[in-house]
């Protein structure tokens, strides 16, 4: 579930252009950002908006689109909704990859409060940081590395992993 939810999140990530404290959990340096909770994301099916706290699960995965709320950004635009429909990629998808998310946390009885970046293991509620994520970026260069053409060591020494504390994820 762990190496799923970091899947996930950097996707989301990604699409949304967040900010390390929107899509993991906030450290001290990303004190502009709240992090998205349940009851900030939304799923469009056709012409319905279903909360994701809200949703039946078996719904899910027939979103067509995903929409997350905001509710503090860096422009102090508050409570801007941005929403993206299925990308059409059968990984990279800013839908499929919330609705697992969302489902793997609706599956462990998660509250409206909880934020997106929790994983629930075993009996533990664990959340992922912004460094889980760079810390995985040199794995997933390496799993692409035949399409892209880029060193996945030049990942490692980039400024931006350098800081990352070094773990073996599951």
């Amino acid at each position: 579930p762990f190496a799923q939810a970091i899947r996930d999140l950097s996707i989301i990530g990604f699409y949304f252009l967040c900010r390390p404290g929107e899509a993991t959990a906030p450290s001290s340096s990303d004190s502009e950002s709240a992090p998205f909770r349940l009851c900030d994301t939304e799923f469009i099916i056709g012409n319905s908006i279903y909360r994701a706290d809200l949703i039946p699960v078996h719904l899910l995965l027939a979103a067509t689109s995903v929409r997350l709320e905001f509710t503090e950004q860096k422009n102090s635009n508050r409570g801007e909704k941005v929403a993206h429909a299925r990308s059409g990629h059968a990984t990279l998808c800013p839908v499929k990859a919330t609705a697992t998310h969302v489902k793997h946390l609706r599956d462990h009885h998660a509250a409206p409060d909880m934020p997106l970046y929790v994983v629930k293991q075993a009996s533990a509620t664990l959340p992922v940081y912004a460094w889980h994520i760079t810390a995985a970026l040199p794995l997933a260069a390496t799993a692409i590395q035949h399409i892209t053409g880029i060193d996945p060591e030049k990942l490692v020494h980039a400024p931006f992993v350098q800081g990352a504390p070094r773990h073996s994820s599951s």
